[in-house]
């Protein structure tokens, strides 16, 4: 599990914008993610906050499967440079688009489809990494990463990894978030891509502060969403088409986080936008 930590100074009146972003795995719908983008850059211009983390599957390549296979096809030096060359422009393009919110990236964690990219250290480094090291941000490595941010001193917690298995009904999806909750009991969002599920549950648990005073701790399972189209027009159908995969919800939710008084004192408020 890899622990992020860090402290945030929201101004009065002001929203903090919290947003994923993976699975972006179809070229052709960069271009929405230079929107996504330049809304945040809107949000930031009107003087709100924005934070992002990244949960893995930046572009299409290699899944493991394949990486086993290319690692037993014995390809010459030669071969394995060529590849890696275009694995690492494949990053750069997505590096791109992201380069204006750069700084607001606290996360970069590792999906499924990644390779190895040389660099001109000679160090050798995943896709992933490389990206994480590109953007200034902190690579939070192919398990669990708990988020921990104080939002003017109040504890604001995000479970988040990349995710596993081939759920297709919106329960099993759903199910999926909600075990997480095992990890951390009292985080206040718990995340995962992979699915390509644009989904969020909210539910509520009851907490009983060192006062004496009792309250809710509203907590949202989401499925982050998407950049992959599933189906096009022509006789050759891709892997979701051969396997009925519902077509994939394009976009990313986010989280508005604000901070206000509630009976004399500093409470988080936050929703989650789809």
């Amino acid at each position: 599990m890899y622990h992020y930590r860090t402290q945030i100074k929201l101004p009065k009146g002001k929203e903090l914008i919290l947003q994923p972003f993976g699975d972006i795995q179809s070229d052709s719908l960069l271009d929405h993610l230079e929107e996504i983008v330049a809304r945040l850059c809107e949000y930031k211009k009107a003087g709100h906050l924005v934070r992002a983390f990244g949960s893995g599957d930046y572009f299409e390549t290699f899944s493991p499967s394949e990486r086993v296979k290319k690692a037993g096809a014995n390809f010459h030096e030669t071969t394995l440079g060529t590849i890696q060359k275009h694995v690492k422009a494949q990053a750069d393009c997505f590096v791109a688009p992201m380069r204006p919110i750069a700084k607001d990236i606290m996360t970069i964690q590792q999906g499924h489809h990644w390779d190895q990219i040389k660099l001109d250290s000679g160090a050798v480094v995943s896709s992933d990494e490389y990206i994480a090291q590109k953007l200034g941000a902190e690579y939070a490595g192919d398990g669990v990463a708990w988020l921990t941010l104080l939002i003017n001193g109040l504890p604001f917690n995000i479970i988040v990894m990349h995710g596993y298995g081939s759920a297709r009904t919106p329960g099993a999806r759903l199910n999926k978030r909600i075990e997480m909750r095992k990890i951390m009991p009292t985080a206040n969002w718990y995340c995962q891509a992979h699915d390509n599920s644009m989904v969020s549950d909210p539910q509520q648990v009851l907490m009983r502060h060192s006062d004496g005073d009792l309250t809710y701790l509203r907590q949202y399972f989401t499925g982050i969403g998407c950049l992959q189209e599933s189906y096009e027009e022509g006789t050759q159908a891709g892997y979701a088409e051969k396997l009925a995969l519902p077509p994939a919800c394009i976009g990313f939710v986010k989280m508005a986080v604000t901070v206000r008084e509630k009976h004399g004192r500093n409470v988080l408020d936050y929703e989650m936008r789809v």
